[in-house]
């Protein structure tokens, strides 16, 4: 868990660094101001994804668990999945 924490902050330093570098880009010039702007953007990129990572809700699985064990069992893997399935 360690490791997605940390990816998690470094998604949210890395929007943060694009929302300054794209301000700087846009009005020409840099300002000390975009640093805060900058922070409380990778503060919502954070808030956001922790929600996301926290509480996954994917609703009942069964229905997808027995097709992907239907296809499996047809035995015709060159089908499944279709980008493996090309050859050159």
């Amino acid at each position: 868990m360690a490791v997605l924490g940390v990816f998690v902050l470094v998604i949210a330093g890395m929007g943060g660094l694009s929302l300054c570098l794209y301000l700087t880009m846009i009005n020409g010039l840099f300002h000390w101001w975009y640093l805060g702007a900058a922070a409380g953007w990778a503060f919502i990129v954070l808030t956001v994804d922790r929600s996301i990572l926290a509480e996954p809700s994917y609703g009942d699985l069964r229905p997808v668990e027995r097709r992907a064990d239907h296809i499996a069992s047809l035995g015709d893997q060159s089908l499944w999945p279709p980008s493996l399935a090309a050859e050159p």
